[in-house]
């Protein structure tokens, strides 16, 4: 279930005629066009790029015009709430807008980030989880909105920033962690993340031990090299007997 940012917006236009259609046009701060909608209603969860202030304009606009103003819009001819007041103005739509528009901030959407610590000396792993974005964040008063945390972790906090650590949990151990706002505004703001499995695996109390087998040794230990090397001993050069060499492989 993808996250919902803001509650949807019914903004219903005077619309009197039955060959026009009421829209939405969502602009910016400085009044350049983010898109249109073919309702009166704004899902803001469909815009991830999307976030911080918004104005929403009603527009009633005859029906069989309004594909050629979404054309216009795509292409930037049509870009701003002015370019379109001014396009009403010169009859090039049938179209009555809201020029003012509604503001409304638009939330961040619900994150979570974690990290996983894996400790290798007892096979067993912790995680640890920060949670970001929704009413929460924005608004930062519990009384309204607050994070309710399901899963591995049961809780509720609005504390942005917060890090919560959880387990440890055994090798090979999934793990699901769920976020809802616990809100009068947006109730269906969600997001969760999950792993099937964690790897964490013990590391063996006795790893072995190398026996030296390839030393070389000539001359009753006076000559001794590591690794499979072939050794010429000239017995003149020593005054104790010679020794033939060994080699243990």
């Amino acid at each position: 279930m993808p996250p919902r940012r803001e509650r949807d917006l019914c903004l219903v236009g005077n619309n009197t005629a039955a060959d026009y259609s009421s829209v939405l046009v969502v602009a910016d701060a400085s009044g350049n066009i983010l898109f249109i909608n073919n309702a009166n209603a704004v899902d803001f969860g469909a815009y991830s790029n999307i976030s911080g202030t918004v104005f929403v304009h009603a527009l009633n606009i005859r029906s069989s015009e309004l594909p050629i103003l979404q054309t216009a819009i795509s292409i930037a001819a049509v870009a701003t709430i002015a370019d379109l007041q001014a396009a009403i103005v010169s009859n090039q739509f049938c179209a009555d807008l809201a020029q003012q528009g509604a503001a409304l901030t638009v939330a961040e959407p619900i994150d979570i980030e974690y990290s996983i610590n894996c400790d290798n000396t007892v096979g067993e792993f912790t995680i640890a989880f920060e949670v970001s974005g929704g009413l929460p964040e924005l608004l930062g008063d519990p009384s309204i909105a607050y994070y309710a945390y399901t899963g591995v972790l049961s809780s509720t906090s609005n504390d942005v920033g917060t890090t919560f650590s959880v387990g440890p949990y055994s090798d090979n151990t999934g793990f699901t962690l769920e976020v809802n706002v616990n809100d009068n505004f947006c109730p269906q703001e969600y997001t969760s993340v999950s792993e099937a499995s964690i790897a964490c695996t013990k590391c063996h109390a006795d790893p072995g031990v190398m026996p030296q087998t390839d030393l070389v040794t000539a001359c009753g230990g006076l000559i001794s090299v590591l690794g499979s090397i072939s050794v010429v001993v000239d017995s003149g050069r020593f005054i104790m007997p010679y020794t033939p060499i060994q080699t243990m492989n």
